[in-house]
């Protein structure tokens, strides 16, 4: 083996490695580096990471910039301008550069609950993130961890999903 090879072996433990103790937070905010990581290792080895890329997964097109559009107003809180980023997108769509999070798992991770509302008024569901991790495993993680500012997202979703 060269010196070259080990090094990437070496690399790639450490990314991992990384990526497994980012995974244990289960948290839309601790994993998002890892998805602007992987857009970039992609445009080094000369792949597509640009996020404006459609992609086409069982007959549901995500688009990079309605999905980074509606990501923006839950970091923000921004109400008004949410409902209208939604207002005709699947709100079940998973991000191929977010480690497979849907909108449900970052307005939980941002424990904005009329988001939170509106995104299951329009049919969001509780799917597992490329991690395994469901938005309501996100709100139950972080009531049991004292958060209890959580508590309402966690029995909406308990409420609503069940």
């Amino acid at each position: 083996m060269s010196k070259k090879g080990g090094s990437d072996s070496k690399k790639s433990d450490a990314d991992k490695k990384k990526k497994a103790e980012r995974a244990e937070f289960a948290s839309p905010r601790a994993n998002i580096a890892d998805a602007w990581d992987d857009a970039e290792d992609e445009d080094s080895d000369g792949g597509d990471g640009d996020l404006e890329t459609l992609y086409v997964e069982k007959e549901v097109v995500f688009v990079a910039e309605h999905y980074e559009r509606a990501k923006k107003c839950i970091e923000d809180g921004n109400h008004a301008n949410f409902e209208e980023a939604i207002q005709n997108m699947q709100v079940n769509m998973q991000s191929p550069t977010d480690m497979s999070n849907t909108l449900l798992h970052w307005a939980v991770g941002f424990n904005k609950l009329e988001m939170v509302r509106m995104l299951l008024m329009k049919g969001a569901r509780n799917l597992a993130n490329e991690v395994g991790v469901t938005p309501v495993e996100i709100a139950i993680g972080a009531v049991d961890s004292g958060d209890y500012s959580f508590f309402e997202v966690r029995n909406l979703l308990a409420i609503t999903l069940s």
